[in-house]
């Protein structure tokens, strides 16, 4: 058996291996909500906010069917309670 594995080694040393990770596509979209809210608009907080609101009712739907743990509907529903803090920041700011 060692025999066959050198073997095997000694076939593919001239071989480079690049092993990527397969992100999944909700954390995806996590990375890109994730913005300096700084430099983002009132519209933009506002259509982020009604995706993240989607976003949290399925997570709801999900949850009370077993597929997905508590804490990643606390995720949900927190990124909505962030989104929304910091709308009202830019309103009391007065910005546009």
């Amino acid at each position: 058996m060692a025999m066959n594995a050198e073997k095997f080694c000694h076939l593919f040393s001239n071989f480079d291996l690049v092993v990527r990770c397969k992100k999944n596509a909700r954390k995806v979209a996590e990375a890109k909500d994730k913005i300096d809210t700084d430099s983002i608009t009132k519209s933009q907080i506002k259509t982020m906010l009604k995706k993240a609101t989607e976003d949290y009712q399925q997570a709801k739907k999900l949850f009370k069917h077993g597929k997905i743990s508590k804490e990643e509907l606390y995720d949900c529903e927190w990124r909505v309670f962030e989104l929304r803090e910091d709308l009202d920041k830019l309103d009391n700011e007065g910005v546009l």
